[in-house]
């Protein structure tokens, strides 16, 4: 079954834009990062630092801090400033770096501290390999070519939130994932073998979506079933999202 969507796929490289570990060099000034963690089923907990970890050595908090403005809903209702950031899978995060107070040449690595694993929290002893998943991309500092004429990130008044009039409608949807009884891949003498029949559950399949069942149960579907919902240009609905997955 294809790694693209099958559920708990954790793959052993970081992609940024296309490309592995990349390298951008940035003016001393401040950005603005729109960052999405694509992965399949990786929470990531992003930190930059100028001393990254190695082989594996534990470090808690970045050096360098992050300034949230937005999330995936729009504008926060003001800039947070964090020292770490926690994205699960789909999720966004509008954020600013400043590099104005570092000297050029500077080298600035951007790391993930989350696990190689299905997210159960931020511990010290699951922390993903710095030889590989560990390691996002590196910015390197250089000279500003104009002035930086942006507001410092703890100075912004942000736009504030639109009211949403009263929900008309209330969905239930549920998260489901399919479990195999028949296919399990092992290695013997570096051979691959497909253990076939099992009849018993060792893993998850596919990851569905569905609707609720009177009983409360999840009814996981297909994409050839028909659609179930479709909510109305400018209507404002609630949405019950039920979770019948382990994670």
């Amino acid at each position: 079954m294809s790694p693209i969507w099958n559920p708990e796929f954790f793959g052993n490289m970081m992609v940024v834009n296309g490309y592995t570990w990349p390298v951008l060099e940035v003016e001393q000034r401040r950005y603005r990062f729109r960052f999405l963690n694509g992965c399949n089923s990786r929470f990531l907990d992003l930190k930059m630092t100028t001393s990254p970890r190695m082989n594996n050595d534990a470090f808690n908090a970045g050096e360098h801090n992050f300034w949230q403005i937005g999330a995936e809903q729009g504008f926060l209702p003001q800039p947070v400033e964090l020292d770490h950031l926690l994205m699960a899978p789909a999720e966004r995060a509008d954020v600013i770096v400043d590099f104005s107070n570092f000297d050029v040449g500077t080298e600035i690595y951007l790391v993930n501290d989350g696990p190689d694993a299905p997210f159960g929290g931020i511990s010290l002893e699951d922390l993903s390999s710095w030889e590989s998943t560990g390691q996002v991309m590196k910015f390197v500092v250089k000279a500003a070519t104009n002035g930086d004429t942006t507001t410092p990130p703890d100075e912004l008044v942000l736009p504030s939130q639109p009211v949403l009039a009263a929900a008309t409608v209330t969905r239930a949807v549920s998260l489901n994932e399919e479990e195999s009884h028949s296919v399990r891949v092992s290695e013997d003498n570096g051979n691959i073998v497909l253990d076939c029949d099992l009849g018993e559950v060792f893993g998850p399949t596919s990851a569905l979506l569905g609707t609720l069942n009177p009983d409360s149960s999840g009814n996981p579907l297909l994409w050839m079933d028909r659609v179930t919902e479709n909510p109305a240009v400018g209507a404002t609905e609630e949405w019950q999202i039920h979770n019948f997955t382990e994670d």
